[in-house]
């Protein structure tokens, strides 16, 4: 390929997908960092001092199933980091799905919201645009954005000869789009070991769907049901009750003395504990304990060494691909590259248009520049609407969910800003277009 075909296809690909692009990679910055814009938003989730807790997992589980009888609880966690307060998810006769917050040193119920929030309001948006107009297209869409990612990645590397040299490299001058592309230069060189991390990761989450889907159905190596590889075998019925919970979770840290237990739940009948053993870069449930509640014997002992290359990479996907290994540093760090990455998902295709345009050239591939943009638009107002039937769906009677007024406002601040942004962005396209088209 010359260098000419090398560009076009960095800048087309980039001018292709740019607008969902830059959608993705702008929700994905403030998913990183969605339980702590919570923790700002809503009372309920901080700790009333930050001391260290003095009430254990358990009994911050057993005071919400004492004192909220009618409520089933799903699972319960430990604070996130000093200052959260334990969460535990119960299901209401509702239905409705609902986190209740405890004190860990006054072991008070000092809230509850709903179950949606900050942190799952980007979840689903990030991840399957709310499954707009269909969720597994949605999410595939989403998850084959990381091809032209990763291609602008690559190219870029060829387009932008002596790369390695040029971290310190800005100019700036009279001329708008050549500070606009001295700067999208600068922050490309600067980002790009986070945007090959997140294209490759992603590449990851697209072969993990489609194995799952067109192959073989798993989604887990343990579990329950046909979507686990290893099926745990079904209990049967016992009149005997239950092993106090307290004497259970002691039954797993003897299993595994060096686990630091973060969540437990009663999964179809098993008491499932997950946690974090020392080991580099892997998700809570790379860790598990399955144990039957009424005898205490350990039924699966899941530890990461035991892993096969495939589900460790699983396990290992999401820190890197959220930056959440190393607490709140680690979040910042890939809060603020995600930024920068979705300011390159629109400076990009600005260049290349305004260059297009100021040189008078023939714009390639017009039809496919406008279908990919009204695609990209049809998806982002689809998930508007896919987002707010979400939203009834965590609420009670139709109603909208009770959220805490910071956090609406929060909300509906990011969709007005993003949906300016994006109005923005689709006019001056076709601006860009039509000028183009009439000077043809």
């Amino acid at each position: 390929m010359t260098a000419k075909q090398w560009f076009n296809l960095h800048s087309l690909t980039g001018v292709w997908t740019g607008l969902l692009l830059f959608v993705i990679c702008w929700s994905g910055a403030f998913a990183t960092l969605s339980h702590e814009l919570d923790w700002l938003t809503n009372p309920a989730i901080r700790a009333q001092s930050t001391a260290s807790p003095q009430i254990s997992l358990a009994e911050a589980y057993e005071i919400v199933a004492s004192r909220r009888k009618e409520d089933q609880i799903a699972f319960a966690r430990v604070p996130l980091q000093s200052g959260f307060n334990y969460d535990v998810v119960v299901e209401t006769p509702q239905g409705q799905w609902r986190h209740i917050y405890v004190d860990p040193v006054s072991g008070d119920i000092v809230g509850d919201s709903s179950y949606f929030n900050i942190q799952r309001f980007f979840r689903d948006f990030h991840r399957a645009l709310f499954g707009a107009v269909n969720r597994t297209f949605a999410a595939y869409l989403v998850f084959l954005l990381a091809i032209p990612l990763l291609i602008s990645t690559l190219t870029a590397l060829y387009v932008y000869r002596s790369w390695w040299t040029k971290f310190f490299t800005l100019s700036w001058g009279a001329q708008r789009r050549a500070n606009m592309a001295s700067l999208h230069k600068v922050i490309g060189v600067w980002s790009l070991w986070f945007a090959l991390l997140i294209a490759l990761t992603s590449v990851w989450y697209l072969y993990e769907a489609f194995r799952s889907h067109a192959i073989d159905g798993k989604v887990t190596l343990v579990g329950h049901g046909d979507y686990a590889v290893r099926a745990l075998p079904e209990l049967a019925p016992s009149s005997t009750a239950s092993l106090p919970l307290a004497t259970l979770i002691q039954l797993a840290q003897k299993a595994r003395p060096d686990l630091a237990i973060t969540t437990i739940s009663f999964a179809n009948e098993y008491l499932e504990v997950h946690g974090q053993d020392k080991h580099l870069l892997v998700r809570d449930r790379a860790n598990k304990v399955y144990l039957n509640p009424v005898t205490g014997q350990v039924i699966y002992d899941q530890n990461v060494t035991d892993l096969s290359l495939y589900w460790r990479l699983s396990d290992t996907a999401d820190p890197l691909h959220f930056g959440d290994f190393g607490g709140l540093i680690s979040k910042v760090i890939w809060f603020v590259f995600g930024l920068l990455l979705s300011f390159m998902a629109l400076s990009g295709s600005y260049m290349y248009l305004k260059r297009v345009q100021s040189r008078r050239q023939q714009l390639s591939f017009r039809r496919t520049l406008i279908f990919a943009t009204f695609v990209s638009i049809i998806m982002i107002v689809a998930s508007i609407f896919a987002g707010y039937n979400a939203m009834l769906q965590h609420g009670v009677a139709g109603n909208l969910p009770d959220l805490p007024k910071a956090t609406g406002y929060f909300l509906v601040g990011w969709v007005l800003v993003t949906s300016a942004i994006v109005s923005f962005w689709f006019y001056k396209i076709l601006n860009l277009i039509y000028a183009r088209r009439q000077s043809a």
